[in-house]
């Protein structure tokens, strides 16, 4: 399971330190760029602001051997962040040849380098053993579902604050395939933060190797890896929209030490169609 890494206060630590919000008159807030930020496995965008139930992007998968020359594996995946629990669903695919897979997987971000659980994880329905996510349907475990290359598919997690349960669905109507679990994460939790785009490691906070950088081999030029479409945001209190709004956005950057001075493997291009779409590229 790959996921993403960087929290999400230093977002607004950059903001505060850029004096960057801005406030239209009436007080409502304008649309709010961040300065991007790096991340030691994520390239996409991350909103933070707000308090978000629900995100959603639409991707048509790539062929992932087009990339083995650059990079081992990859995948793409949505995410809610709160300050005690991050909810990750992604769908990666090795560079050799075949279809991705799907998993979805609970974060601590207070605890990703305790050994209780390594990298921050709490369970994943791609584990197995004490960190299988409990409940977890056998079609996410036994290889019965997966998604061809060329399909669109659809990734969302939806957080039920009546209920406390945070469902995460990934829908292939091309295949007519679709995936859905949901976790017991609590009432009354405050998701601060949503992030949609690719990644390259094994958890938020770290690559696969620890400390040790996922393995990349840049390209002489820019290449195209993945378009992110449909980006969809909900707040607690109804308001839909994309990443440009008035919550603050950002883009997060795979940067080769996972911090913003870094050299760029990885980084989304600009917003467009009212930041609901956005493109990763592979950086040289």
């Amino acid at each position: 399971m790959t996921s993403i890494p960087g929290r999400t206060a230093a977002l607004l630590a950059a903001l505060a330190a850029a004096g960057a919000l801005t406030f239209a008159a009436a007080g409502a807030a304008s649309a709010v760029t961040a300065p991007g930020f790096g991340s030691p496995e994520q390239a996409g965008f991350a909103a933070d602001g707000a308090q978000f139930r629900y995100v959603q992007t639409a991707v048509t998968l790539p062929d992932a051997s087009k990339f083995a020359s650059e990079i081992g594996r990859f995948g793409v995946s949505v995410q809610l962040w709160s300050g005690h629990s991050v909810a990750v669903l992604g769908i990666s695919n090795s560079t050799v040849a075949g279809n991705y897979t799907a998993a979805a997987a609970m974060y601590d971000p207070t605890k990703p380098n305790l050994n209780v659980y390594p990298n921050g994880l709490v369970c994943s329905t791609a584990a197995s053993g004490a960190q299988l996510c409990p409940g977890t349907p056998t079609d996410w475990t036994d290889g019965s579902v997966s998604f061809a290359p060329g399909d669109t598919v659809f990734i969302s997690a939806f957080y039920n604050r009546a209920t406390g349960g945070t469902m995460f669905l990934v829908k292939d109507p091309d295949a007519g395939e679709f995936l859905t679990y949901t976790f017991a994460s609590g009432k009354g939790i405050s998701w601060k933060a949503a992030r949609v785009g690719a990644e390259f490691g094994c958890s938020p906070f770290a690559s696969c190797s620890g400390s040790s950088p996922v393995p990349y081999n840049a390209p002489p030029g820019p290449v195209h890896l993945v378009k992110f479409t449909g980006v969809r945001l909900t707040t607690y209190s109804g308001h839909r929209a994309g990443f440009t709004s008035w919550w603050v956005h950002a883009k997060v950057k795979w940067t080769r030490n996972g911090h913003t001075d870094g050299a760029v493997n990885s980084e989304p291009h600009n917003l467009f169609n009212g930041g609901t779409e956005f493109n990763d590229y592979l950086e040289p």
